[in-house]
């Protein structure tokens, strides 16, 4: 069994769900979930990604790469970039004050970063 097999499995069972409910929550079939954890399949990289923050890990862990599951932290960034790519047609002006204000948060952060 691959380390990826030992640790999908042993992270459903920790997380108390059935082969079933996981598949559930994914969009995937709960055979496909058996064979991942059988070795028999190897899924793609975006069940690797959805597996992984399922179960609040990386995938690094996840695929056996590190022993560390290095949880992903809980940040805003996924909600800032959606807001500044909404809209997405910037002038060039905004860009240049968005980098400006980007560059003075990092400063106040004790940090240095060069606006080009």
């Amino acid at each position: 069994m691959s380390e990826f097999s030992s640790r999908l499995k042993a992270l459903r069972h920790e997380a108390g769900l059935s082969q079933v409910a996981l598949a559930q929550s994914l969009g995937i079939s709960a055979s496909a979930i058996g064979m991942y954890e059988q070795g028999r399949r190897k899924p793609d990289i975006q069940t690797v990604v959805a597996l992984a923050n399922a179960f609040g890990c990386s995938t690094d862990y996840l695929l056996g790469v590190t022993d560390v599951r290095a949880p992903k932290p809980d940040t805003d960034w996924p909600e800032i970039i959606d807001i500044l790519h909404r809209k997405g047609d910037y002038t060039p002006e905004q860009r240049e004050r968005i980098k400006r204000i980007l560059a003075d948060i990092v400063a106040e952060m004790g940090a240095s970063w060069e606006v080009d």
